[in-house]
Formats: C-alpha cells, sequence, structure tokens
C-alpha cells in the first residue's frame, strides 16, 4: 500500500520590538505525518536526476545555477569557479543526467528550458521554448523524458529529452514549484505554495490526486509546500509552512490597539 511521509521544521521564533525572542513553548521541532496502511518495505535508491534541484553533485565539484544572476556555474570541490553559462534572471530549477553529462535548466522569465553539455566548460546544446514560467525539472529514471513543472500555465509537460519534443502536457494546482520523480517512474509529486496539499500526478492516467498536509493544531493553517522528493516508490519527503493566527495580547500596544506582534506566527 502506498504511504505519504511528510516532515515539517519550525524555522525561527517570534520577537518582540526590540528583537529579543519572548518565552514560549515552541512546537516539537519536526513533524511527520503519514498516510496509508500497510507494511513498507525498504525504499529503493532514487536517483538525484528525478528530483528537481538548484544544485548536483559532480565526482569534482557541483553544479549550481544561481537564481540571482541566473548564471549555470560549475565549481570544484573546494568551491572555486571552473566554468558559467548564462541562463536567465529569476532561472528555475535543474536536472543533470550524470550518464550522458548533460544539464536540463529552465529558464523562467525566457520561457525556455536550456540544454547545456557539462565537460570542462559549459555549452549550450539547445534551448526549448515552452509554455509560461518554467520552474521544477525532473527526469524519468531511464532519463529518456524530462518533465517540468509551470507556474504560470499550471501544467506538468512531459518532453522527449533528445529532441525536445511535446509528448504530453496535464493541468495541475496553482503556484507550482517543486517537482520528484518517483523511483518506478510511475508518479510525479508536485509541491504548490497555495493550498493545503502535495500533488501526486498519475503519470500514465494523468490523474492529480492531493494530499492534506497536516496540521499541528486545529488553528494552524498549512501551506506553501515547495521542495520535495521522493524516497523510493511510496514513501516521499517534503516541506512546508504553517500559519496560525495569534491573538493579540502585547504589553506594547499603543492606546489605538496597534501592536509590534504580527496577527499571523509563521512556522
Amino acid at each position: 500500500m502506498r504511504r505519504l511521509v511528510i516532515l515539517a521544521c519550525a524555522l525561527a521564533l517570534p520577537a518582540n520590538a526590540m528583537g529579543h525572542h519572548e518565552e514560549f513553548s515552541p512546537p516539537p521541532p519536526f513533524m511527520m505525518f503519514t498516510m496509508g496502511v500497510g507494511d513498507v518495505t525498504p525504499a529503493p535508491a532514487t536517483h538525484a536526476y528525478q528530483t528537481a534541484s538548484r544544485i548536483a553533485a559532480l565526482p569534482d565539484g557541483a553544479l549550481v545555477i544561481d537564481a540571482d544572476s541566473g548564471d549555470l556555474l560549475r565549481v570544484d570541490a573546494a568551491g572555486a569557479l571552473l566554468a558559467e553559462v548564462a541562463i536567465g534572471k529569476d532561472a528555475g530549477l535543474l536536472a543533470y543526467d550524470d550518464t550522458a553529462k548533460r544539464a536540463f535548466v529552465a529558464d523562467r522569465r525566457g520561457d525556455r528550458i536550456f540544454v547545456v553539455d557539462v565537460g570542462d566548460k559549459l555549452s549550450v546544446r539547445a534551448a526549448w521554448r515552452t509554455p509560461a514560467e518554467p520552474y521544477g525539472i525532473a527526469l524519468s529514471p531511464d532519463r529518456s523524458t524530462v518533465y517540468a513543472t509551470f507556474v504560470a500555465d499550471q501544467l506538468v509537460i512531459a518532453y522527449d529529452a533528445i529532441y525536445g519534443h511535446e509528448l504530453w502536457r496535464a493541468p495541475i494546482d496553482a503556484e507550482p514549484r517543486g517537482l520528484a520523480i518517483s523511483h518506478d517512474g510511475t508518479r510525479a509529486a508536485i509541491t504548490s505554495l497555495t493550498g493545503a496539499s502535495l500533488g501526486e500526478l498519475d503519470l500514465a492516467s494523468h490523474t492529480l490526486v492531493r494530499h492534506a498536509l497536516p496540521a499541528g493544531s486545529e488553528l494552524d493553517q498549512p501551506r506553501g509546500a515547495f521542495a520535495v522528493t521522493y524516497l523510493g516508490d511510496h514513501v516521499a519527503v517534503t516541506a512546508f509552512q504553517a500559519e496560525r493566527p495569534m491573538p493579540i495580547a502585547d504589553e506594547g500596544a499603543d492606546h489605538y490597539g496597534g501592536t509590534f506582534f504580527p496577527p499571523i506566527e509563521h512556522q
């Protein structure tokens, strides 16, 4: 049976106007949530290229797509720059085929997917025209298919990895971001900055299932999932943000009811 594991982490404590953290009881540092029943067998290894990321490990360093500069960078094990190539400002994520030594990188503003050969130098092999705002990119287990999420057009599209031909497209939820392909290549996990669920797309039927993100209490409003990856065939892990409305109880409040505390506590 399928089981989904979702992991969240509290990131910050609220501070008062002087920058000092207030005393309060924080939630547990990690919250784990499972869906499904039955035994979970040990997860087979999922290849790194099956998850969209900003960085890919190389034998002698790493490949990084920098969103601010829009450059794809190759660095050595010490972080020294070896090569770079321009992709586009506000670039999306990448997937790296370590057999073909080829990177697929999302040019979010330019509506393109760049195909870059990775060697001593970085050279652009092709630039595929795409719908609006490509962001997350991941490969099928056999590396024959490139999957991408599209922010503005709210799509997942599958492309032939060699020629860049579109194979199919499927509608998904608004504001998609992260993308991961299961080890067996049958499903894609998709995060969204809106809503309170993690999407899972069947890659054969193109049916989207929404798994609700857990809340620590009835006051919490989970939303804003971003990174996601599969741990094998049937287990996935994601990070997301939860919001909790907070009552105004501030000794520093002024006579007009103003307060230094925000009405929502972000975790």
